[in-house]
């Protein structure tokens, strides 16, 4: 068939989506008959979608047995996929396709530290093809352009094909997270009261939710996509009602489950650090504060209301150890360390699945590293060997704050180090995500 053909089809479909798109009442029709169909088949949806997950499910004891990856530069990488889905202004489906591919992937294949970053946006760039409109899904250019040329185009297109027979031709068969929102919020948990509630912000709030757990590879590699989705409608509820009604009730009077409770101990865990990837702010704040987004704002309130805050003058100093001179060796006067805070409720609980020894895995295509990444020299401290361990501990800590540290590559001058976020590399006046008031 001709490319003059090809054309032509393509802007006849193109114009039949756009004259139905511009009536109200064929769309209305449209996301109605799509309601009714997902409200009959939703238990046998949601049956289906369950065991897809379970099949499709990432490793973290090959994740650990990674030689060059760990769980901090997953963090990193997870905060640059998502700067650039934003800045593709990509659907929410997609970000959560994006990092299930990529931990997929590095649960099967060795992945070298120069290649990571490849790795995202190849996941980034199949997942909006599975999921987004043709026009919406990023060229190989600019894919380019976010990683500041530093891949070819053959990279990309070798990675993709590596990343397709790694993942055995079906890379996009895990749900999302807000698949399971939405099943949840339709069906309406009998636990859980909606009224008064807007579903829009209940939605909102849950995928909020969801993608501050993907940071998290506890909750990323342990738990399922559905345990989290419904922890997350379930804090989300709850804190609304807290704004709206002032009706405070605990998640644990209405979990059963207590992998579910902790499920919601550990997205709690993660509000109440305030570490939020630079990625999240620049999406729902962007230059403000915490306290600009008002569904941010209703889950931090209800998140203090389970935890507060112990106050300044009920710290006191801690006394860890008061020997007694008579026996320099005993240890029977030591007094424990006083409690600080949420610490308490997870003590003796280990989240981190025990490290086994993983069988080995193949590699990624030798073809695909980067020989041209610059690389950045950290200082070395001449520290002589007495220094540690001699009572001299401040003279270290002292000239790691001398150090010189590395500056941040300019854009205009050589290429970006992935190692470090630039909130000015994406312009977020056009991509705006932040809540109305």
């Amino acid at each position: 068939m001709p490319e003059s053909t090809l054309a032509e089809m393509a802007a006849v479909r193109l114009s039949v989506w756009n004259s139905r798109a511009a009536h109200p009442r064929v769309v209305q029709m449209e996301l109605l008959a799509h309601q009714l169909a997902c409200q009959d088949y939703s238990v046998d949806i949601l049956r289906h979608l369950i065991d897809i997950e379970q099949a499709s499910r990432p490793c973290l004891a090959s994740f650990q047995a990674q030689p060059e990856i760990n769980v901090h530069m997953r963090t990193l990488i997870f905060d640059f996929a998502m700067c650039c889905h934003t800045r593709l202004g990509l659907s929410t489906s997609t970000l959560y396709l994006c990092f299930s591919v990529i931990d997929r992937y590095c649960s099967r294949i060795v992945v070298k530290s120069s290649t990571y970053q490849l790795v995202a946006l190849c996941g980034l760039w199949l997942a909006s093809k599975y999921i987004d409109r043709k026009p919406r899904v990023p060229s190989l250019r600019a894919l380019q352009n976010l990683c500041c040329n530093q891949y070819s185009r053959s990279q990309f297109q070798d990675m993709e094909l590596h990343i397709l027979k790694a993942l055995n031709w079906s890379p996009c068969n895990a749900p999302p997270h807000d698949v399971f929102v939405d099943i949840l919020l339709k069906n309406k948990i009998s636990s859980l009261s909606y009224k008064g509630l807007h579903l829009n912000d209940l939605k909102y709030g849950s995928c909020m939710l969801c993608e501050l757990a993907c940071f998290e590879h506890v909750l990323a590699f342990d738990y399922n996509a559905s345990a989290v989705a419904l922890a997350a409608v379930t804090i989300t509820t709850h804190a609304l009602r807290l704004s709206v009604d002032g009706q405070f009730v605990h998640y644990s009077s209405m979990l059963k489950d207590a992998n579910l409770q902790r499920v919601c101990d550990l997205i709690l865990r993660k509000l109440r650090s305030r570490n939020f990837p630079s990625s999240f702010k620049l999406k729902y704040l962007g230059q403000n504060k915490l306290e600009s987004n008002p569904i941010l704002r209703s889950l931090l309130e209800y998140e203090l209301m389970i935890a507060p805050p112990i106050p300044v003058q009920a710290v006191k100093k801690p006394a860890y150890a008061s020997f007694s001179p008579s026996k320099p060796g005993s240890c029977a006067n030591v007094s424990p360390a006083p409690s600080l805070g949420f610490q308490d409720s997870f003590a003796g609980t280990s989240f981190r699945s025990p490290r086994v020894v993983a069988p080995p895995t193949p590699c990624s295509p030798s073809n695909l590293s980067s020989n041209s990444v610059p690389k950045v020299k950290t200082p070395h401290l001449n520290l002589s060997p007495g220094t540690i361990g001699s009572g001299k501990q401040y003279e270290v800590s002292q000239a790691r704050a001398t150090a010189v540290r590395p500056t941040m590559f300019r854009r205009n001058e050589s290429k970006r180090n992935s190692d470090i976020m630039e909130p000015d590399f994406f312009d977020m006046a056009a991509n705006s995500n932040k809540r109305a008031r």
